[in-house]
């Protein structure tokens, strides 16, 4: 069964998360993501009005894994949040997995391929085409596309007129008459961003907000520092800030306790807004809904803004809009410059514009239709629509708390209940069961029953049916909660791969995960878990397990010695194999190995060589698997006679050449999603003083390769790379043999020290090497194999 493409529509928070989570934690990377705009960003490429900017504080509103400690302010403007969202994806090398420009005019599932065949229109030239995946997952998020309001009239007007999200940034405002309409966030922060520079501005909103003090200010060069520095510092304050923000939640719910909560943040807001505004504007700025009906205001100046001469609030809404100006409901009529829309967003329309065809042809929107409003098994899969998952979906949206965060949990779990299956081949085809999807949604709209979202006022959560098809209904942390239970029934599945060869996906969840509320532990000690797609047993034989065959190694310093058994064994085992050495050429006839073998002439401390080296393996083995770095110089005299420069060269060459070898391998690996082995030649002299020899440099440098590979197993166990090393003891070889000649002294300890009574052959190395390449060793990480005839256990004395 071949492993799964997936294509991803957009590259805002959700799809560069998504994006993450499939490189660095699912460590596969056949994806590819396809963005309508002119780079990544989503929201905050799109929404570049004056005033743009967080309302959840910075902090909490960034990537669990890129964590930021540079934030300037509490609550950041746009450009900034911009720039670390572009800076995340060339951090974690997403951006070539990214294609900008090309607007996805929607998908249908082809039941003869068994793929998602997806249509796509070129925004620069205007050509369609269409690619099929596997996986076709919505990360389009649901302030995408600005509201489509019709005004009568609109088409006359002779002057400017732009929505928030397109902003008209070579229109010139200043010293003009300016009529924005809507009163929500976008207006909110439009307002006192142009007043200044604006001849006039008139606002006309129909209705009214609760407003709420919105401290913002500049982080100290202490708490910058402390960020930086304190480890788990940034990460407890943004759970401090999470859990504060959770606690909003209680006011929105149905009960006599919520309503008294409730009240007291109502009393505190009419107190600020009376406070702040023009005493002439506080009856229509006052709502007479509830709190939490419309999301909440933090004030960016707005209400200071109204104490401007240039500024009017009309309480009204809009007849018309005639050449010059427009007509309010009243009948007044106001002549204008420019005409902004702060109307919002299509929040319920969670695809626009994309169609999305299921099984039997029915369009997802129709679908969305017979129900009455969008919806979403845990707001990301859909009956009729396998393989297929949405972001930031229905009813998923926090009261107030950080949309990402919900984005990020959303994507572990679609992480794990789809992508991890299909990628270890558990399943080919995934489709959540109406009934699950059914139960689940009226669990949530049961939930919502009674909360202020449904109190009577105009917001975006409530559809033209009267359904709620945005909110959740609790806390975030409760999602968080929901989403890490462990799925069982929940899906239809076909295709499954009995007895195929599986490749064991792990990885962390989202590291700001939440506690139980009330625990104060901070989010850098919640445990890890495994997917719930553990690997299934392998059930081929040992020797199928131990095959190489289809795999190919790299081997360092495999022109002679220990490393060029290495080679043999490999051939032997069937697996294709690069050789690097510094030699002008190997000390065999490659011909005779009866694989794909080549040799590439290499200085392992040279970064252009090396870089080069990788670059041509790949072109011309088209993968690699394993990795082995037997390469290494060894300088025998006592501790006094060390140089500088040898010792830098034993350095380069035995920890700087092996830990690029296996980064530039553990990168191929990583790309390919396939995982692999690395292993690494270590030395008994990293253990041990030995007889008659000074090594006290080079047992150093064997030390660290030793430290080197428990580091690495762990590190790249998520990525199903797995590390370990060998450390040789006296093993014959051309130096060795030297030995004999110029040190008979020496070369009777190799002999005669060992317990097992005589010194090691290359090929005792070469079995544990093919075995900690090979799949029988899927469950080795970490380790180091001492292969000394017993030295490691102490030496034959008499």
């Amino acid at each position: 069964m071949s492993s799964p493409d997936v294509i991803i529509i957009g590259a805002g928070p959700s799809g560069i998360s998504m994006a993450y989570t499939i490189k660095h934690k699912l460590g596969y990377s056949d994806f590819t993501i396809y963005e309508k705009l002119d780079g990544v960003g989503g929201t905050w490429r799109t929404n570049t009005y004056p005033g743009i900017g967080c309302d959840v504080p910075t902090i909490l509103y960034s990537f669990h894994f890129n964590i930021n400690p540079n934030w300037s302010k509490e609550l950041c403007e746009g450009a900034e949040i911009l720039e670390y969202i572009e800076s995340t994806v060339d951090k974690f090398s997403l951006r070539d997995h990214m294609h900008f420009s090309i607007e996805c005019l929607g998908a249908s599932w082809n039941k003869e391929t068994n793929k998602w065949d997806v249509k796509f229109r070129d925004c620069k030239t205007g050509l369609e085409f269409v690619r099929s995946a596997a996986v076709f997952i919505s990360a389009v998020g649901g302030i995408s596309y600005p509201r489509d309001v019709k005004f009568p009239g609109m088409e006359k007007f002779q002057g400017a007129m732009f929505h928030t999200a397109k902003w008209d940034h070579s229109y010139n405002y200043k010293g003009k008459r300016l009529a924005v309409i809507g009163n929500g966030c976008s207006a909110a922060q439009v307002v006192p961003a142009i007043i200044n520079d604006a001849a006039s501005v008139k606002q006309y909103a129909r209705s009214a907000q609760w407003y709420h003090e919105r401290p913002n200010r500049n982080f100290t060069k202490t708490e910058t520092w402390a960020f930086r520095y304190i480890p788990g510092w940034e990460r407890l304050r943004r759970l401090q800030i999470f859990l504060e923000n959770d606690e909003l939640v209680a006011t929105y719910m149905p009960g006599a306790n919520a309503t008294k909560k409730r009240k007291l943040v109502e009393d505190h807001s009419k107190n600020y807004i009376c406070s702040r505004a023009p005493e002439k504007y506080h009856q229509v700025l006052v709502p007479d809904f509830p709190l939490g009906c419309k999301r909440r205001i933090f004030d960016p100046n707005y209400l200071d803004a109204l104490n401007e001469p240039n500024m009017e609030l009309i309480s009204e809404g809009i007849q018309e809009i005639d050449e010059t100006g427009l007509v309010s409901t009243s009948g007044r009529r106001e002549e204008f410059d420019a005409i902004i829309l702060a109307t919002g967003f299509q929040v319920q329309q969670f695809l626009t514009p994309m169609e999305v065809y299921g099984k039997g042809g029915k369009s997802l929107n129709q679908q969305w239709k017979e129900h009455r409003g969008a919806q979403a098994y845990m707001g990301s899969f859909v009956h009729n629509f396998p393989n297929f998952a949405i972001l930031f979906g229905p009813n998923t949206f926090p009261a107030h708390n950080s949309a990402l965060f919900t984005c990020e949990v959303q994507v572990d779990f679609v992480a794990r209940n789809l992508l991890a299956p299909l990628i270890d081949h558990k399943a080919s085809i995934l489709e959540v069961k109406a009934s699950k999807e059914s139960q689940w949604v009226n669990d949530i709209h049961r939930q919502l029953q009674g909360s202020v979202f449904a109190a009577g006022c105009t917001n975006w959560y409530i559809n033209e049916h009267g359904r709620n098809a945005a909110s959740w209904p609790g806390y975030a942390s409760t999602y968080w909660k929901e989403a890490s239970i462990p799925r069982f029934g929940i899906f239809n599945k076909q295709g499954d791969a009995v007895g195929a060869a599986k490749r064991p996906v792990q990885y962390r969840p989202i590291s700001s995960s939440i506690p139980k509320r009330n625990e104060s532990s901070p989010p850098s000690q919640s445990p890890a878990f495994k997917s719930n797609t553990t690997s299934a047993k392998d059930t081929r034989s040992l020797s199928e397990r131990m095959s190489l065959k289809g795999k190919t190694t790299i081997i360092t310093g495999g022109a002679r010695g220990i490393g060029l058994s290495l080679v043999e064994a490999v051939a032997d085992a069937g697996g294709d194999v690069a050789i690097l050495d510094v030699l002008e050429q190997p000390k065999i006839d490659l011909s005779t190995l009866g694989v794909n073998a080549r040799y590439y002439r290499t200085d392992v401390t040279k970064q252009n060589s090396l870089e080069d080296t990788f670059g041509r393996i790949g072109k011309d083995f088209g993968r690699i698997d394993n990795c082995v770095t037997a390469a290494g110089i060894v300088a025998d005299k006592p501790f006094f006679d060390h140089q500088w420069d040898e010792c830098e060269r034993l350095l380069k060459v035995n920890v700087l050449g092996t830990f690029f070898c296996a980064q530039l391998a553990a990168k191929a690996i990583r790309d390919q999603g396939t995982g692999g082995s690395l292993v690494m030649i270590a030395s008994i002299a990293s253990y041990m003083s030995l007889p008659l020899q000074h090594l006290p440099f080079y047992g150093a440098t064997k030390g660290a390769v030793r430290i080197m590979t428990k580091q690495l197993a762990v590190e790249l166990a998520p990525l199903n790379i797995r590390v370990n090393s060998i450390s040789p003891g006296f093993i014959r070889t051309d130096m060795t043999e030297l030995c004999a000649v110029q040190q008979p002294e020496l070369y009777s300890v190799f002999n005669s020290a060992p317990p097992i009574g005589r010194i090691g052959e290359t090929t005792d190395i070469t079995g544990a090497v093919n075995y900690l390449l090979s799949d029988a060793a899927a469950y080795t990480t970490g380790i180091d194999i001492p292969i000394t005839g017993g030295l490691i256990a102490g030496r034959i004395t008499h």
